[in-house]
């Protein structure tokens, strides 16, 4: 055993559940909690996120996706929409924004929406990032997730990512 020590600040820590993904579908207010670099399997840049749902029965579980990082004019045309879909949902006024620098200090501890479904055996989860104003619009108790799914999986653009990402 040897004999070590760390100074840390606790200050509005919440412990690692480990509990998983959600495992029922719906819109879920979340946290960015983990931002990373990585590469597709073909060798695209890519930043991948981790989020937290912050309140209801799944409070505590995490949701993981990410989004490819444009490299020229035309993948920045098919990029640039989801990643305006995923800035709004944090909050960024994209009529604002501009030319930025993104940043992972700017997407970190941000706190937006996100529709999550399940993965059937052997495929992906379905995450699609949406406006506060979405999330008030189907939070309502009579709106179903089955009635959630079928307006949010007949949005052709964002079926359009998942087919550049090769997910369907």
């Amino acid at each position: 055993m040897s004999d070590w020590s760390f100074n840390a600040d606790f200050t509005g820590v919440t412990a690692a559940s480990g509990m998983g993904a959600p495992s029922e579908e719906g819109i879920y207010y979340v946290t960015i909690i983990v931002t990373e670099e990585t590469t597709t399997r073909a060798g695209d840049p890519r930043i991948r996120f981790t989020a937290r749902v912050n309140e209801g029965t799944m409070a505590g579980r995490t949701i993981f996706d990410g989004l490819n990082v444009p490299t020229d004019p035309t993948s920045a045309k098919k990029l640039l929409p989801f990643w305006g879909a995923f800035l709004a949902s944090l909050g960024y006024d994209l009529s604002k924004l501009g030319k930025k620098k993104l940043t992972a200090k700017a997407i970190l501890n941000k706190k937006g929406y996100v529709y999550y479904k399940p993965a059937p055996e052997g495929a992906y989860p379905k995450v699609k990032w949406v406006s506060k104003m979405d999330y008030d619009a189907w939070e309502p108790a009579s709106t179903s997730a089955s009635e959630m799914s079928e307006v949010i999986s007949g949005d052709d653009d964002m079926d359009a990512l998942d087919n550049v990402l090769g997910l369907n």
